[in-house]
C-alpha cells in the first residue's frame, strides 16, 4: 500500500473576527459593552405634590444623563464598520427603549429611581 505525504503545510482556516458571527451575537456582545442598570425604587411616603415633581425632575435628569451617555458609545462604535454601525443602532434603540419605560415606571416622582454602572 502506497502512502501520500503531503509536502505543504496544512490549510490554515482564516480566524474568526467580530464582523463574522452572527448578528444575534454581536448584539448580545455589543449589549453587555455598557452593562447598567435601573432601579426603580418603592413608591415615596408622601402626599406632596412638590416633592414628587422634585422627584420627577431628578429621575427625568437621571434617565437623560444615562441617554446623552449611551448617544455617545453609539456615535463612537458606529464609526467602526457599517455592519457595525446597524447592530450598534439596534442595541442603542433597545436601550433607550428601556429607559423610557423605567422613567414612565417612576409614575411621575412617585417613585426614585438608582441607576448602577457595573465595571469588570
Amino acid at each position: 500500500m502506497k502512502t501520500i505525504q503531503s509536502t505543504g503545510a496544512p490549510a490554515q482556516k482564516p480566524k474568526t473576527t467580530f464582523l463574522d458571527l452572527p448578528r444575534e451575537l454581536r448584539q448580545q456582545i455589543l449589549s453587555q459593552s455598557y452593562p447598567f442598570t435601573l432601579i426603580v425604587k418603592p413608591p415615596l411616603d408622601t402626599s406632596s405634590s412638590q416633592l414628587r415633581t422634585l422627584s420627577d425632575n431628578r429621575n427625568k435628569k437621571k434617565c437623560d444623563q444615562l441617554k446623552a451617555s449611551l448617544a455617545r458609545w453609539h456615535d463612537d462604535l458606529s464609526m467602526i464598520d457599517p455592519v457595525v454601525e446597524g447592530d450598534v443602532g439596534w442595541v442603542y434603540q433597545k436601550w433607550v427603549e428601556g429607559v423610557d419605560q423605567v422613567y414612565r415606571d417612576c409614575d411621575g416622582g412617585q417613585r426614585g429611581l438608582f441607576i448602577v454602572y457595573w465595571t469588570f
